[in-house]
């Protein structure tokens, strides 16, 4: 009687497990361009189309509810915000993941092909909270996959900002302009 009552009462009240995952990623985009479309929740359904399959914005409160696919069909409120160091922050204030939070910060570097300030260091700190039944499905994926994850993340972020301003994030670089220098007639891509 004891082991149901205990079982029961496990059932009943929301048990919260936290992991946190920190996760660093060099993106081949302009820092400038990745902050516009992580401040742009509406955008997320774009970015992450397999996972995130609505996004309804609140424009007084900048509060979006998400309709998310992951294991089953899941809304969530999120808000986002940027923060004095200019640190974006997503917390999810509703569902299994309430409570979670995502900090990004954004470094510029030189870019993959040696342009001044073209690419980007995304840090992420993830504080994942879970309800009982989503830590225990969790239980069995490593942080390493969850890193992986959110890098891939910011890869798709980084592809759909090339689509997004494409005239933005190709540059004239040194070789592009000796191969035109070349060959004027041909444009070189």
């Amino acid at each position: 009687v004891f082991f149901i009552l205990v079982l029961l009462g496990s059932i009943a009240t929301p048990v919260y497990a936290t992991r946190y995952i920190e996760v660093t990623k060099e993106v081949n985009v302009k820092k400038e361009l990745l902050a516009k479309s992580l401040a742009d929740l509406k955008s997320y359904k774009e970015i992450f189309p397999t996972l995130i399959k609505s996004v309804k914005i609140d424009p007084a409160t900048n509060r979006a509810k998400f309709v998310i696919e992951a294991s089953g069909t899941h809304e969530a409120d999120v808000k986002s915000s940027i923060q004095p160091d200019g640190s974006f922050v997503v917390e999810i204030l509703s569902g299994d993941l309430k409570g979670t939070k995502i900090i990004t910060t954004l470094k510029e570097r030189i870019g993959f092909d040696g342009t001044p300030k073209g690419a980007t260091t995304v840090k992420t700190k993830l504080m994942l909270e879970t309800s009982f039944w989503i830590s225990l499905a969790l239980s069995f994926v490593g942080d390493s996959e969850i890193k992986n994850a959110v890098g891939d993340g910011f890869y798709d972020l980084g592809e759909y900002v090339k689509v997004q301003y494409p005239q933005e994030t190709i540059k004239n670089t040194p070789k592009l302009e000796a191969a035109k220098a070349l060959e004027p007639a041909k444009e070189a891509i």
